[in-house]
C-alpha cells in the first residue's frame, strides 16, 4: 500500500485553506535550511545526495510524515554535521610556506 496524497493534499484534508498556507511556509523553511548547507558550491553535490531521497517522498507523503519518518528531519541534520566537519577541517590546515 501507499498513499497517493502529498503534503498540500494532507494539509487540506487536516487543516483546511490554513493547512496549506502553514504547511507550505514550514516547507519553504526548510528549503531554505537545505539552501544555506549547500551554499558552498564545492560540496554542493554531497547536500543534494543526502537530501534527495527524502524531498524526493514530498510527492507521495505528508510533510510532517516525511520529516519525521522519511528522513528530512535526520538529511538536514546529516548536512549540518557535514558541512561544520568540512569547515573545521579546511580551517585546520595550515598554509604552505
Amino acid at each position: 500500500m501507499s498513499s497517493n496524497a502529498n503534503y498540500i493534499a494532507n494539509a487540506y484534508a487536516n487543516f483546511s485553506l490554513l493547512g496549506i498556507v502553514v504547511f507550505s511556509i514550514i516547507l519553504a523553511l526548510v528549503f531554505l535550511f537545505i539552501e544555506y548547507f549547500s551554499l558552498n558550491k564545492k560540496y554542493k553535490e554531497y547536500i543534494i545526495l543526502i537530501s534527495f531521497s527524502a524531498v524526493f517522498v514530498l510527492t507521495n507523503s505528508a510533510l510532517l510524515t516525511t520529516l519525521s519518518n522519511h528522513g528530512l528531519a535526520f538529511s538536514i541534520i546529516m548536512s549540518y554535521i557535514f558541512m561544520k566537519a568540512v569547515n573545521s577541517k579546511e580551517n585546520s590546515k595550515e598554509p604552505n610556506i
